[in-house]
């Protein structure tokens, strides 16, 4: 965690979206004290601003899966998945079953996992960056 809030912080002005996407993590990832084997996972500043890139690039709430292989007990989330949504909003975004369904099932067959569900807020202000009731 300290370690993704130091890449967000080098990252300029997305800042405050980022944050966001870190404090979610988490929720995510929630700790698990009954893991033998905790699992770290790796993302870079450079994966999070494609997935800002590609999710601002409308007014409407939009959802990509974060991917990537598995190195020992490491997963390096380098990659984003995409698919179709069925409801994009500015208060929401849902995929659409088939098509990220497809996209899980992509991952799966080339070994990479899915390692995290990255979406952004659009808008201003600090009603853009707070996490909502659902996430």
């Amino acid at each position: 965690m300290h370690i993704l809030k130091t890449i967000s912080g080098q990252l300029g002005g997305i800042t405050d979206k980022l944050d966001c996407i870190v404090a979610q993590l988490p929720m995510i990832f929630p700790p698990r004290n009954d893991a033998p084997n905790p699992l770290d996972v790796v993302i870079s500043s450079l994966f999070l601003r494609r997935c800002y890139a590609y999710l601002m690039q409308q007014p409407e709430e939009s959802v990509v899966f974060g991917t990537g292989v598995r190195v020992g007990q490491t997963t390096v989330v380098d990659e984003m998945a995409t698919f179709e949504l069925e409801r994009q909003e500015i208060t929401g975004a849902k995929g659409d079953l088939m098509s990220s369904t497809q996209a899980l099932i992509e991952m799966s067959d080339r070994g990479y996992e899915l390692a995290a569900t990255i979406h952004c807020h659009p808008g201003n202000g600090p009603y853009a960056v707070n996490p909502s009731h659902v996430d």
